[in-house]
Formats: C-alpha cells, sequence, structure tokens
C-alpha cells in the first residue's frame, strides 16, 4: 500500500483503534510518518496499542475512549481535539 509523503508529520484520527481493521488502519498511517489517535470505546486498549505503534514506528500515537454509536460522545471527542488536539487531516 502506497500513501503519499504529504501525510508525514499530520494527524488522523482511527475509529476502532484498538484492534482490528482499525489498528491495522493506524499501523499502516503511522508505517508513513503520520500521527494517530485511537478512538474506541476500550480506553486501556487504545492506550496500550498506541504505546506500541508509537514505539514501533517513531510517530505520536494517542489513545481516546469514544463510543461512535453515542452523539455525545463523538461531539465530546471532537470539542476536545478542537481545544487541546491537534488539527485532524483524516478520519
Amino acid at each position: 500500500m502506497t500513501i503519499s509523503p504529504s501525510i508525514r508529520g499530520r494527524y488522523a484520527l482511527v475509529t476502532g483503534g484498538s484492534r482490528s481493521i482499525g489498528l491495522a488502519a493506524a499501523e499502516c498511517l503511522a508505517a508513513a510518518g503520520c500521527n494517530v489517535i485511537l478512538a474506541s470505546r476500550n480506553q486501556a486498549a487504545c492506550r496500550k496499542a498506541a504505546g506500541r505503534i508509537e514505539e514501533a514506528c517513531g510517530v505520536r500515537a494517542l489513545g481516546a475512549r469514544c463510543d461512535v454509536t453515542d452523539r455525545a460522545a463523538v461531539h465530546a471527542l471532537f470539542k476536545k481535539l478542537a481545544q487541546d488536539g491537534p488539527a485532524l487531516t483524516a478520519l
């Protein structure tokens, strides 16, 4: 898989990022130099996966709890990112 070098140093939010397809997507983005924010219902699993990605790829990786079926939780995550977090390039 080829990812544009323009993603290097940018930030992507990956839902379902603690396992399976979401984790694989986050790992591919990180391998291309993209910083990632992993979001899932299990914050501990997100943080653990983020730590492994940081160590393996040398990018910034963060874990955040967010149940995407809960509209208020999604709104709260984006509000927090808008206030404190980096600007997102990709979802």
